[in-house]
């Protein structure tokens, strides 16, 4: 969001975001940035591999690459993500701003406010995807972000003349490309597929052999750019910033670029329709995984809490639903009646541990409310000091108080007895529970 703005205020004489020391500036904050989030997710993500306690990863690169060739859905994700990199070379928006405007404070704008606005345009997917997933799945989301791209860049290539136009069909692209993050997601799911299936875990040599047939490919997709330029009269060794001022030349360049972007479009689209891991099935793949695990961890005389847990779940939630894939798979271990035997202390430890986890970062996030409230009363006080009113800290605190997220609903005593944090923390469970049932 920030670099368009930057280009334009800084370096709108000297080529917008053509200019390397935009880089220079942009790209060491990127990379503080990038570390930090490694980090982050490295230390602050739960890890939710289901394995035994035993499990020790030993596969050889060409096994694991052996294995990755026989699974379909690996070759669905990996087309679609090689030839979503192809249907990226029509955003043009670069293009549009540097030269299809003339003046100055024309290219500015554009940088300023439609190139901003093209890439906050992505952030409309991150958010909704979850939603949209739980609603019509992975697979559905997809193809929805697919067919979209694809149908806005048809309506690129018919008005590509107009920058506006262009300008309006690639923000809509990144709407719909926004989604396509979802095929990371679709890894996960696939790898615990892969571990039913075979019992091992293939993350690294996912993503080392994938990356390798991507490069692969990249080679001979990086020459349909400079090939499909050649067709509108760019030759291959001529420089684009001085073809490109030529309008007839950019207008081919324009044309030939989206045109290679719909086919790239297409294809990565077309692997998506044979991709059926849905939900359903994946969630079944998780619950034979912890049967198995919890399984293991019994002949290994290593069960955990969690196995227990685990185990009474998946049982409670075959004899419910009577699903026929979840039976066959608790048929094949006989140890797990026995679990579930023992099951029930561990439920009722692990529901205390857990009810006392939630009392704690309840007790926090009150604190955090009440110490707002405080705030707020304070800022009424001083307000009323300086215009010499007279201040009513009670009626100021009880309506700072019934604003707070956690008490407003709690009906079962008056607002007045928790004006403080400790008379909260005094009867935190009934102000838990009250909230809970609410």
């Amino acid at each position: 969001m920030l670099m368009p703005i930057v280009a334009g205020i800084l370096f709108a004489d000297s080529g917008h975001q053509l200019n390397i020391n935009l880089y220079r500036i942009f790209f060491p904050i990127c990379m503080v940035l990038g570390v930090g989030g490694v980090l982050f997710t490295y230390f602050g993500v739960h890890e939710r591999v289901i394995v035994s306690n035993n499990f020790v990863h030993r596969v050889k690169f060409w096994q694991g690459a052996k294995e990755l060739s026989q699974n379909k859905y690996f070759w669905i994700i990996t087309v679609f993500n090689v030839f979503a990199n192809l249907r990226a070379v029509a955003n043009i928006t670069n293009w549009i701003c540097q030269f299809s405007f003339e003046s100055a404070t024309a290219k500015t704008i554009a940088n300023l406010f439609c190139t901003t606005l093209l890439m906050n345009a992505f952030i409309v997917g991150m958010v909704f995807s979850p939603a949209l997933i739980k609603r019509w799945g992975k697979r559905r989301v997809m193809l929805m972000s697919a067919i979209g791209y694809a149908a806005m860049l048809l309506l690129q290539l018919l008005v590509y003349k107009n920058p506006y136009l262009v300008l309006f069909a690639s923000f809509c692209q990144n709407l719909f490309g926004g989604f396509s993050f979802v095929s990371s997601m679709m890894v996960s799911d696939v790898l615990d597929y892969q571990q039913w299936k075979t019992g091992k875990r293939l993350e690294g040599f996912w993503q080392n052999y994938a990356g390798f047939i991507t490069t692969l490919i990249g080679v001979f997709t990086g020459m349909l750019t400079p090939l499909f330029l050649s067709f509108g009269g760019i030759g291959f060794g001529d420089d684009l910033n001085t073809a490109l001022r030529d309008t007839t030349l950019r207008d081919n360049a324009y044309f030939y670029q989206t045109l290679l972007g719909l086919i790239g479009c297409v294809i990565c689209a077309l692997p998506l329709f044979f991709y059926d891991l849905t939900e359903d099935k994946h969630a079944n793949y998780v619950r034979a995984l912890k049967l198995r695990a919890a399984a293991e961890n019994f002949r290994d005389g290593t069960l955990t809490d969690k196995d227990y847990v685990n185990v009474r779940e998946v049982l409670d939630y075959a004899n419910e639903k009577n699903d026929a894939f979840v039976l066959e798979e608790i048929a094949r271990h006989d140890c797990l009646q026995e679990i579930n035997a023992r099951a029930d202390a561990v439920l009722e430890k692990v529901k205390a541990q857990e009810r006392k986890a939630d009392l704690e970062a309840f007790a926090h996030d009150l604190e955090l409310e009440f110490k707002r409230a405080d705030a707020r009363v304070e800022k009424l006080r001083k307000k009323a000091q300086k215009k010499g009113e007279t201040f009513d800290e009670m009626a100021a605190r009880q309506k700072a108080v019934s604003k707070m997220q956690y008490l407003r609903y709690f009906n079962q005593a008056p607002l007045s007895a928790y004006q403080t944090f400790d008379a909260a923390m005094e009867d935190l469970e009934a102000v838990y529970d009250a909230v809970e049932a609410r």
